[in-house]
């Protein structure tokens, strides 16, 4: 079983790798180390529409997906699984999906004890509370992101998070926000 599921989850990793560069192509959904050389063949999305299509379809089990990594004890795959689902829930606008996913990948990018992915995983469910109008909890989840991709020494998510926590704080006084845009 445990075999199976992993194969499951490669082919889910691959899959939503392959959709999610066809709807916002970027050079950071490259396979990390973990996958490289070991993704199976995932489906050919010609479109931006077929590839939403497939995301659509397979909302449902792709939050099983992110789950079951980790209950499973692959919290890799629920930590990629999560990141390269951003692009889709950004379009989607399934904030609800995006904090669920997001909550396990900050548990399973602990489990890990990867910094980077930890702070990345929280400053994304920031975003999403900040999208639904929860500014204290979009502002806690961001500081500790902030915090520990400090402790990483990722200078560059770091200044990914400082953005977005300006943008959180915009909504409120742009007094504030600015220092963390300036130094974003």
């Amino acid at each position: 079983r445990g075999a199976a599921a992993r194969r499951v989850l490669d082919w889910y990793v691959a899959a939503t790798r392959a959709a999610s560069v066809v709807i916002y192509p970027s050079p950071s959904k490259a396979p990390s180390a973990e996958f490289a050389g070991r993704e199976p063949r995932p489906p050919r999305f010609e479109t931006h529409d077929d590839a939403l299509a497939w995301f659509e379809a397979e909302r449902t089990n792709l939050k099983a997906a992110v789950q079951l990594a980790a209950q499973q004890g692959l919290h890799r795959h629920a930590v990629e699984l999560t990141y390269l689902l951003v692009s889709y829930y950004d379009l989607s606008k399934r904030w609800a999906d995006w904090v669920a996913t997001h909550k396990i990948a900050a548990q399973s990018a602990a489990a890990l004890d990867d910094l980077a992915a930890h702070a990345r995983a929280l400053n994304y469910m920031g975003v999403a509370y900040q999208q639904l109008g929860k500014f204290e909890q979009a502002l806690n989840h961001q500081q500790c992101a902030l915090e520990l991709s400090q402790r990483a020494g990722d200078v560059g998510l770091e200044a990914f998070i400082c953005s977005s926590l300006g943008v959180t704080l915009a909504r409120g006084d742009m007094g504030t926000a600015l220092p963390q845009f300036e130094r974003a």
